[in-house]
């Protein structure tokens, strides 16, 4: 395992009533001395209400990572993109569960695109490189969380993935693909070097939003720009907005999130970074082509993690 490095995947579902949402992040940290340790992170948000993060860790040698088809197991937890099985128990959490997976919407790979990330995903020396697994799928199955049997039939999922050495210096994400309709979307802004030892940085984007079976993409390698980016706070709640632009074609996205539980980040292959999400926002979708209104929605049990000031 490379000195300095990552890797991590992020498995967030919820309920069919949109009242439960937890993520669990399984992945391995290697720092800059060679010492290793698995972990899962844990984040779940019970009507807004209840909301708690944890960090389990494991040894090394309970870890294993199969790329294609992916699998991901760790002690007697076992990850893939048809479902999961988990059975931990700390002093703090209890989970078990085995959900399946349904209907996963994956995305077409050629030798132009080898993933989410575009043609940037050949670039030798950025820090993290971005894996979108599945944008939405179907799931089956009970979970039970410190007793409490939660029922995740016709609920629906997301999977996405991280490599490299750190998180971005400066980053926004978002997701959710509980909307009234058959919607999801996906945000990703960060600041990204364009050469190694060079400060200067471009502003990378990856954006897709999905209605009804149609693909509507923004990324820095298709023509897609941000337009605006800004922050507001109403109490507790802050208000982000996020303006893109490719063509003719517009999207405007406004998140409504409280401040969320903190989780751990990777720098250097250490898990030294904090970071805090909410998995209980709320996000409005616009969409607009040339200039005219053609899709509104409002999406809610939305991932959401700001580091841009």
């Amino acid at each position: 395992m490379k000195k300095g490095s990552f890797e991590g995947w992020y498995f967030k579902q919820n309920t069919k009533s949109g009242k439960y949402a937890i993520a669990f992040i399984p992945g391995r940290a290697t720092d800059k001395n060679g010492n290793s340790h698995a972990f899962i992170q844990i984040n779940h948000s019970f009507e807004g209400n209840i909301k708690h993060s944890y960090y389990i860790q494991f040894p090394i040698e309970q870890y294993r990572v199969q790329w294609n088809p992916l699998e991901i197991q760790i002690a007697e937890n076992r990850f893939t993109l048809d479902g999961i099985e988990l059975d931990i128990k700390t002093a703090e959490i209890e989970v078990k569960t085995k959900l399946a997976f349904q209907n996963q919407h994956t995305f077409r790979k050629n030798a132009l695109s080898p993933g989410i990330m575009g043609p940037f995903g050949y670039l030798p020396f950025l820090e993290c490189y971005h894996n979108l697994y599945s944008l939405s799928h179907s799931t089956f199955g009970s979970m039970m969380v410190n007793g409490e049997v939660i029922d995740f039939d016709a609920g629906n999922g997301y999977v996405e993935g991280d490599h490299g050495t750190s998180f971005p210096e400066k980053w926004i994400w978002f997701q959710s693909n509980h909307f009234q309709t058959d919607v999801s979307i996906f945000c990703a802004i960060a600041k990204v070097p364009i050469l190694p030892l060079i400060a200067k940085a471009l502003r990378g984007l990856i954006c897709v939003l999905l209605i009804e079976g149609k693909e509507y993409r923004f990324a820095t390698y298709n023509g897609g720009k941000v337009d605006r980016i800004d922050s507001t706070f109403e109490g507790d709640i802050e208000i982000t907005t996020v303006e893109l632009r490719k063509g003719s074609t517009q999207l405007k996205m406004t998140v409504l999130s409280e401040h969320g539980p903190e989780l751990k980040a990777p720098t250097n292959g250490s898990m030294e970074g904090i970071i805090k999400e909410n998995i209980d926002a709320r996000v409005k979708v616009e969409l607009f082509q040339k200039g005219a209104l053609i899709f509104s929605d409002t999406g809610i049990n939305c991932g959401f993690e700001k580091n841009w000031e």
